[in-house]
């Protein structure tokens, strides 16, 4: 510490404080690059959030994105983006879910996923408040960041699965379809999500998420229901 300050002392002397803070915004600008360049090389993109949901069609797993945003924009502090980042390099191929020692804290990782989600189902909830024909379904998540080989880029992701198909869709034994080789790792995440929806409330067993998406329904001519644009 004591060297530290002398370095200080010694820049403050001869180089001057407006050069030291030129030179400190630099070399910021320049670690910024360094770190942007490096998480290219390892389609590393752990700042960035992917929101899917997963269910089964014709037999076939089905993944879509929701929609992908920044760390920051979901969990808003500094502090607790760079907890997360940390927990997501603590997951391993076997075990893909971001989890925090202190509950409070996880608390707070499923507070803005739920935050971030009722933002973009908004248009539901208000649609029921105005006694206006909408549909809603109780979905589960986790937060994963999902190392397994075959995946082409690293970021942290929100899978998000309706009850019904936890329960029955993707238990183990239960036969699904996947597009390609590259989907088969997610389906085995998706398995796991069932294992610890099944296993909710026992001791020891990660808590799912759970949250209540909803969508704005018109009817038709024939009397069905569709989506309002």
């Amino acid at each position: 510490m004591n060297v530290l300050w002398e370095v200080i002392d010694y820049a403050r002397q001869n180089i001057g404080f407006g050069t030291l803070g030129m030179l400190a915004t630099w070399c910021g600008i320049a670690w910024v690059w360094y770190r942007k360049r490096a998480d290219w090389s390892r389609k590393e993109f752990l700042r960035q959030i992917n929101f899917s949901v997963s269910y089964v069609a014709d037999g076939k797993l089905v993944i879509r994105t929701l929609l992908e945003t920044s760390a920051q924009q979901v969990w808003l502090n500094d502090r607790g983006v760079q907890q997360i980042i940390r927990a997501a390099a603590r997951t391993t191929p076997t075990q893909p879910f971001i989890r925090l020692a202190d509950p409070g804290d996880m608390a707070f990782l499923y507070r803005a996923v739920l935050n971030v989600l009722s933002e973009k189902f908004a248009d539901a909830f208000l649609a029921q408040g105005m006694d206006l024909p909408a549909q809603f379904a109780t979905y589960r998540f986790a937060v994963t960041c999902e190392r397994f080989a075959d995946m082409r880029t690293l970021k942290i992701r929100v899978l998000l699965i309706r009850d019904e198909d936890l329960q029955m869709t993707f238990a183990d034994g239960n036969p699904v379809e996947v597009p390609s080789a590259y989907y088969a790792p997610r389906l085995q995440a998706l398995r796991e999500m069932a294992k610890l929806f099944a296993g909710a409330g026992q001791p020891g067993v990660m808590t799912l998420g759970r949250v209540v998406l909803g969508l704005r329904v018109q009817p038709t001519v024939d009397g069905c229901y569709t989506r309002c644009g």
